[in-house]
């Protein structure tokens, strides 16, 4: 049951952030919220119907107390953004963009690793290349394969946005698919056929 039923919503005028209580009692909100889709994201039982929903519901209240301005922090931010990721459209992935460039703009500690999260993320929604190699899907076999990296985007770039460079990618994609033993190279993905297309709207 979403927390948010419980906020009085009573702001000042005018500025939603200047009420230091409510910010607070906002962001505890926000927390819980961001806490409940953790434990949803590792709880592998729970249905995946009622996973999304769940989803749905979160990213609905992060898009509200958005359009409202009452996300008055930097981890507000970022935890709305990472709500936000969960979102089907194109408009509120780019929103949860900007959220993440606000939070780290404002020297926030996980900042630039959400940005290059979230970059990635609508750029395969999209149906492009992705940069940072944060993203991965389920291919036709129901295994989960490296979308494919823009090449033109080195280790180097990758490190100031907090990414690990492509040959941990690699590592983590091949054990996850039970190829140990093999070297963490594109090459070796590219022979198991686990690096793949984006497909727009996933």
């Amino acid at each position: 049951m979403l927390v948010f039923g419980m906020l009085s919503g009573v702001a000042l005028a005018g500025d939603p952030c200047a009420d230091e209580a409510a910010v607070a009692e906002r962001s505890a909100a926000l927390e819980a919220l961001y806490d409940a889709g953790e434990a949803d994201r590792q709880d592998r039982s729970a249905a995946a119907t009622t996973v999304l929903k769940r989803d749905e519901q979160r990213v609905k209240a992060a898009v509200k107390l958005d359009k409202k301005g009452r996300l008055c922090t930097p981890e507000d931010k970022w935890r709305a953004a990472w709500l936000m990721t969960q979102a089907d459209d194109a408009a509120t992935l780019e929103r949860a963009y900007e959220l993440a460039q606000e939070s780290m703009n404002a020297h926030y500690a996980n900042g630039p690793w959400l940005v290059a999260y979230v970059f990635d993320l609508k750029r395969v929604f999209g149906g492009y290349l992705q940069a940072y190699g944060t993203q991965t899907r389920v291919d036709a076999s129901n295994r989960r394969c490296l979308v494919k990296i823009d090449p033109e985007i080195s280790d180097a770039d990758r490190a100031q946005y907090g990414q690990p460079p492509l040959t941990e990618v690699y590592r983590k994609v091949l054990d996850l698919n039970g190829f140990r033993d093999d070297a963490p190279t594109l090459e070796r993905l590219e022979r198991h056929s686990l690096y793949c297309d984006p497909v727009a709207g996933t």
